[in-house]
Parts: C-alpha cells; structure tokens; sequence
C-alpha cells in the first residue's frame, strides 16, 4: 500500500514535466520565427527611379548676331528699330554714303583712263608687228612695243580691282538683315559718327531656336544615350532631341555644353527652363545595396531563392545607375541577413520562414495516460 501513492506521485510529475515542454516549445516557436527577419520582395520598378536626370538649361536662337559698321561714315538713318520683325535682306540702318560715292566716281575716271591707255598700247604693238614683218621696225622695237601694251593691261586690271573696291565700301553703307529675326537692341543713333568694328544693332534669328544646357562629364554621356528628353517651361513641355554634345569638357566651368531641337512647336528665345531626361536602366537607392564577394549589389529572386546580382560601379552609401529590367524582382527588406540560396518568397507569393518551428513529437503531443 505505501508503493502506490509513490507511484502515483512519478506519473504526476512526468506527465507536469511534459506539459511544460509542450509549453515552453510554443512559446519558443513564435520566438524563433520573430528573430528571423521579414523578407519583402518588390519589382524593382516599384522602389527604384528611371535613370537620367535634370540640369537647368536656356532656349537660345541659333543665330544671335550684332551687327557692326564696316567703315567710317556717319549714321543717316534707322530704319527698323527694337522689337522689329525683319525680312532676310531688309535694310536695317543706312550710313552717310558722300565719300564713297566720290571715291566710287574717281575709281570710274581711273578705270576708263587706263582703258584708253591700254587700248592705244595695244594699237601700237599691232602696228609695230606688221612694220617688224617689213623690216621697218627691229626686235627691239617689238619688244619694247609688247613690253607697253602688257604693262597698260595690267594698269588696267589695277584700276578695275581699284573701283571695285570703292563700290563694295558704298554697298556697305547700307546694313541689310543677314536672315528672318527680330530686332532686340539699337544701339547705333542717327549723326552719330561709326568706325569699323562700332556695334549698331542686335539680330537674332527666331526660325530655329535651340536648348544649350551645360551638364557634368557623367550626365553629358548620359544625355547622349538617353530618350523621354522634355524642356519643362511654367505651364508646357516641349520634346527634345539631341543635336551634339562636346566632346571636350570646358576647363573652366568643368562642363560640356550641349545642344538639343525641338521636335515640333518651339519656345522663344531668351526662356530659361529645366531640362529632364531619362535613360536606360534605373537609380539603385543604397538601402537596397549589400555588399558580398568584394562587391556592391543587390538580391533579386530566381526560383524561389535568394540570388546576389552585383552592380558594375556600386560604392556604399550611394545610389548607382543600373541598366536593368523594371520587373526585377528585389529583395528591399531583411537583405543584408541573405546568402545566395537562401529561399525566399516573391511578390505574389509571401514571403516564407525561414526558420519554421520543429513539429512537435507524438510523445510531446500527447499527455502521458495514468496507469
């Protein structure tokens, strides 16, 4: 009779003992799974920026000229003044034209006597030709005769070349627009006396406005290659295309200038905007980098496990340009506890545990039975 109470008391205290194991291995499980960290697995579209970029950029004409005098004369009159829109060959401003016309008149005197001179040379030499046939004139003579006839054409020439000359300095008394634009400076007044070299008057050409930009060596090549270029201006986007960008950088400013058409309606010079445009690829923010095997990437998913892409030019801390595909599916959380290989979830199908609790043994799962 004193044998069974002390058996009872051991069946008491194993079956205590199991119930606390079952407990405690409950409570751990949860445990277990907390310490492991969420995986999240995004498309790389849904966390990461297109590349490219923006910079500050101008619509410039493509001609911007000022027009000086050629000559010294005075200013006779303005015929179009700022704001004016002019024709190609339109007269713009005329200068005092005396002198020249003077000068033009004594070039003509100048011309038509060595005209005369060379044609009374010429008389000569054919009569002392046919006198050297007869034997009347000697070789001398002839010679002396050629002699003067070639030196009264070349007079000639020099007094033709002369009066051109004074005739193209009278055509520039007058100054013509050089193409279609709008006049947007005057500074030429009428009596005013001008020189060669004096500015008169600010032309620029509205036919085919452009964007100059300048860009860093890095955004430059990237420009090059990109597509979606716009000119946001306040209340309108204009598309662009590229027309050539530097090759040499400017030591100056340490930047290559770029220019770009406008592909349908233009804006007018003189407007300052931000110039926006996107390349290949996307900007890899440096949360999602890891480093692994001596390099900079991040985790992506093949086959429902963990795989490290590394990324050409990743440095930590900052974000990298990559050419890839937007539907790249990318680890954005829990990756720096990844190896390649290890499983993880995608974004349609949740992430798994990593470290699922152990079923519990039968032994554990049921309560031991008295005797």
């Amino acid at each position: 009779m004193s044998r069974l109470p002390a058996a009872a008391l051991s069946l008491f205290c194993a079956t205590f003992l199991v119930a606390c194991t079952d407990e405690g291995a409950a409570d751990s499980s949860p445990a277990a799974a907390g310490n492991s960290p969420r995986i999240v697995v995004e498309a790389l579209s849904a966390v990461a920026a297109r590349a490219g970029g923006t910079a500050a950029a101008d619509v410039v004409p493509l001609n911007d000229s000022t027009l000086s005098a050629e000559l010294a004369a005075r200013v006779l009159a303005v015929r179009k003044d700022v704001g004016s829109s002019v024709k190609r060959g339109e007269v713009l401003l005329e200068l005092d034209t005396t002198d020249y016309r003077l000068a033009l008149g004594q070039a003509d005197a100048q011309v038509a006597a060595a005209r005369a001179a060379s044609a009374q040379a010429d008389a000569r030499l054919k009569r002392a030709r046919e006198l050297h046939q007869k034997n009347y004139v000697s070789d001398d003579e002839l010679s002396v005769a050629v002699t003067q006839a070639e030196a009264a054409s070349a007079e000639l020439r020099i007094r033709q070349a002369a009066r051109a000359v004074s005739a193209r300095q009278l055509d520039k008394a007058t100054i013509n627009a050089p193409y279609d634009g709008v006049v947007v400076d005057r500074m030429a007044q009428v009596g005013n006396a001008v020189v060669p070299g004096t500015p008169l008057m600010r032309l620029i050409d509205l036919a085919t406005p452009q964007v100059e930009v300048r860009l860093q060596p890095a955004q430059a090549s990237a420009l090059a290659n990109a597509d979606d270029i716009y000119l946001e201006l306040p209340g309108k986007r204009y598309p662009l295309r590229v027309l050539q960008v530097a090759e040499a950088t400017d030591p100056g400013s340490r930047t290559r200038i770029a220019r770009l058409a406008f592909v349908g309606d233009s804006a007018q010079p003189g407007l300052s905007g931000s110039l926006s445009w996107k390349s290949a690829g996307y900007e890899v923010s440096p949360s999602l980098l890891v480093q692994r095997e001596g390099g900079h990437g991040l985790f992506t998913v093949r086959d429902g496990k963990a795989a490290w892409l590394a990324i050409e030019g990743a440095a930590s801390g900052r974000a990298v340009m990559a050419d890839l595909d937007g539907d790249l599916p990318v680890v954005t959380h829990g990756q720096q506890s990844l190896q390649n290989g290890d499983p993880v979830g995608t974004p349609d199908k949740p992430p798994r545990d990593r470290n699922p609790a152990k079923p519990k043994s039968e032994s554990q799962s049921k309560p031991a039975e008295a005797p």
